[in-house]
């Protein structure tokens, strides 16, 4: 089952991306693990989709192995400038469970600095005292708990750089599953293994409920690497040779309806194409603005020799009431506005509708995939501050605002700044 998050107690594993500092010797390592917790590693290009298993792998020759888990927890934190998260899958090993969800948060790294961390946290609970256990094999899962869910940063200095996607601690039941035998709460090791091997330190001696030193869990992060794409000539996107042109322009806005799968299949033309979009040298790619640049050009507005302005010159900002219904989105921006994406996570086996107030002049385009919606308008956007843009849920799954972009002619990305007023009506 997943759903929204509810307030049951954090038992099970905890799993978070990015926030380990410092370096140390595995202090437990010599210990026997019952079991190791592993994050999948990948590699990506900007703007791609990115799915991470998180899994577990038991040892059956120890001999106070557990035979059966209650639950299991995650606390998952990564680098939001790289990933954006876009939902979680719950995995075959626990297909069974009554219960999965997960909430994301905003949090602080345990070393007391004020640099935060997203967070998302997973909880799954083989059943509710209902008597409705899964099948044996589920009893003690091995393999896949679950599939983290990301989308690359389309931005073009992350080529060639990696991103970890690991383990984190910041309190005692953080990395811990409950036997479901005994009600005993398995810890972590003392470390926490990253992607490169190093290890991070936390002490659980002190933590309340610590029933034995094994049996231990170990915990290995795993990571995302940007690839980099060979050179291409900027504009020439179906790589004939020819930059800016309207077979240029028709694939990119393919990829706007139809997403990732317009790409040629060959990992390597498929770089040059992504690498290509950057039409208004921004270092951002696929992005409506680039879209809009490529149109101007082609169309004589804007001279392909002539620099764009600057990016990020100008500013929207969206004020966003999130009600149990519906979001009803506004904007106040200082300049014209002739796009507007908003990428909006929900289950998307619910359908997202779409509703204006005001707008009479923008058109509006809703591409779903993977965990994720993208709703873009298109024309004159938020002229009148008391314009409203409106989604409608369907069914109770939980829906959220990722992130926006804008753009302002000839083709510009404006900065955006989300105001997220939860709970209230719009006035």
């Amino acid at each position: 089952m997943a759903g929204r998050f509810f307030g049951f107690a954090l038992l099970g594993v905890a799993v978070v991306l990015a926030g380990c500092s410092g370096t140390t010797g595995p202090g437990e390592q010599e210990r026997p693990y019952a079991a190791v917790i592993s994050i999948d590693s990948d590699t990506t290009l900007p703007g791609m989709n990115v799915h991470l298993p998180v899994r577990v792998a038991w040892d059956e020759s120890l001999p106070d192995r557990i035979d059966s888990l209650a639950s299991i927890n995650f606390v998952v934190s990564y680098d939001d400038s790289a990933l954006s998260f876009v939902g979680t899958d719950q995995g075959p090993a626990i297909s069974e469970w009554e219960y999965f969800t997960w909430r994301t948060r905003k949090s602080l790294i345990r070393n007391g600095t004020a640099r935060p961390l997203s967070c998302i946290e997973i909880q799954a609970f083989r059943d509710r005292g209902n008597a409705q256990s899964p099948r044996p094999p589920q009893l003690l899962p091995d393999g896949a708990l679950c599939t983290l869910n990301f989308v690359a940063t389309a931005h073009r200095g992350r080529f060639g750089t990696t991103t970890e996607v690991g383990f984190w601690i910041g309190d005692c039941l953080d990395n811990t599953f409950m036997d479901a035998k005994d009600d005993n709460i398995i810890y972590m090791a003392d470390t926490l293994e990253r992607h490169d091997g190093l290890w991070a330190p936390y002490d659980t001696g002190n933590c309340p409920r610590r029933y034995t030193l094994r049996p231990l869990l170990r915990f290995v992060s795993g990571a995302v690497h940007f690839e980099q794409p060979p050179a291409t000539l900027v504009g020439d996107i179906n790589l004939n040779g020819v930059a800016q042109e309207i077979g240029d322009a028709i694939l990119l806005t393919n990829y706007f309806i139809y997403g990732d799968r317009v790409w040629d299949a060959d990992p390597a033309r498929r770089g040059r194409q992504i690498a290509a979009s950057d039409i208004n040298g921004d270092g951002e790619l696929l992005t409506r603005a680039d879209l809009e640049a490529m149109v101007s050009i082609i169309t004589g507005n804007h001279d392909p020799g002539e620099a764009f302005p600057p990016p990020y010159s100008d500013t929207l900002v969206l004020s966003v009431w999130d009600q149990v219904e519906r979001v009803t989105i506004r904007g106040n921006a200082n300049a014209s506005v002739s796009s507007v994406s908003i990428w909006v996570a929900h289950d998307t086996q619910d359908t997202l509708h779409v509703s204006k107030v005001g707008l009479d002049s923008t058109r509006v385009e809703v591409f779903t995939y993977d965990h994720v919606s993208r709703v873009t308008l298109i024309g004159t956007v938020f002229r009148d501050p008391r314009d409203e843009c409106i989604l409608l849920r369907q069914g109770s799954s939980p829906m959220r605002i990722t992130k926006a972009q804008a753009s302002t002619p000839p083709g510009v990305l404006m900065a955006v700044h989300i105001l997220d007023i939860r709970g209230s009506s719009a006035p």
